[in-house]
C-alpha cells in the first residue's frame, strides 16, 4: 500500500490544478487537520471538497491518505480507485 501511495502523493498536487476555489479551501482544511493528525476532520473535509468538484481528483486522493493512516485499508483502496477513475477518466488494463 504505501508504495502506491507514495506516487499518488507526489501527483496530487498536478491532479488539483483545476479546481474550483471553495474545493481547493475545503482541501486545504483538509490537509491542515491532516497534518494535526486529526483524520475525522480531514475525511470530512475532503469528502465536502468532493461534492463541490466531483471531477476532482485530489480529494480522494487525500482522503486514501486519511483513510490509510487510521488503518482503514479498505476505505483506502476504493478512495484510490475512485482518484484513478477520475483522473483517467476510466480504469483500463492492458493484457
Amino acid at each position: 500500500m504505501r508504495k502506491l501511495l507514495l506516487p499518488v502523493l507526489i501527483a496530487a498536487p498536478l491532479i488539483f490544478a483545476g479546481c474550483s476555489p471553495s474545493a481547493e479551501k475545503l482541501n486545504n482544511t483538509g490537509n491542515e487537520a491532516f497534518a494535526s493528525q486529526d483524520y475525522e476532520q480531514a475525511l470530512a473535509a475532503y469528502q465536502q471538497a468532493e461534492a463541490e468538484s466531483p471531477e476532482l481528483a485530489e480529494p480522494h486522493f487525500n482522503a486514501a491518505n486519511a483513510h490509510y493512516r487510521q488503518e482503514n485499508f479498505d476505505g483506502a483502496r476504493q478512495e484510490i480507485e475512485q482518484a484513478l477513475v477520475k483522473e483517467k477518466g476510466d480504469l483500463t488494463q492492458d493484457s
